[in-house]
């Protein structure tokens, strides 16, 4: 983490949260971000919009001494709400990602349910933006 805030890589460290998103809303686009560094951490603001003119709104906070958890707060276009609690860290998600790696390695394509390469781009551009607007 230490590594990460020094070279000003805001956006990759939420490149979970952001492909997340990505998948939820669709396509994004960087309006703002905001970044506040703290003592061995940071809080990072970013708006964004997706295609349909849905807003977006991703706060993330890190410190080394804090334990990892994500929380998921949505406002649909219709007013309501939409609030996943704390959600626990998938152990098994690597395993998986790695079974996928070796697949596409050994010539099988993609399953239905895995992140285009269009779309991990699109998600990687979206970092970069950040990581361009915090830096200062």
């Amino acid at each position: 983490l230490s590594e990460e805030i020094a070279t000003g890589h805001f956006g990759q460290l939420a490149i979970g949260r952001l492909q997340a998103l990505w998948q939820v809303v669709g396509p994004l686009q960087l309006v703002s971000a905001d970044l506040r560094r703290a003592d061995q951490g940071y809080r990072l603001r970013a708006q964004m919009v997706g295609t349909d003119g849905v807003r977006v709104e991703l706060t993330e906070t890190r410190a080394a001494a804090q334990v990892r958890s994500a929380r998921l707060t949505a406002t649909l276009a219709d007013g309501r709400q939409i609030e996943r609690g704390a959600m626990a860290r998938g152990e098994a998600l690597f395993a998986a990602d790695l079974e996928l790696c070796n697949g596409r390695i050994r010539g099988g394509g993609a399953s239905d349910g895995y992140v285009s390469e269009g779309q991990v781009i699109g998600v990687l551009e979206l970092a970069q933006a950040i990581n361009a607007r915090c830096q200062g």
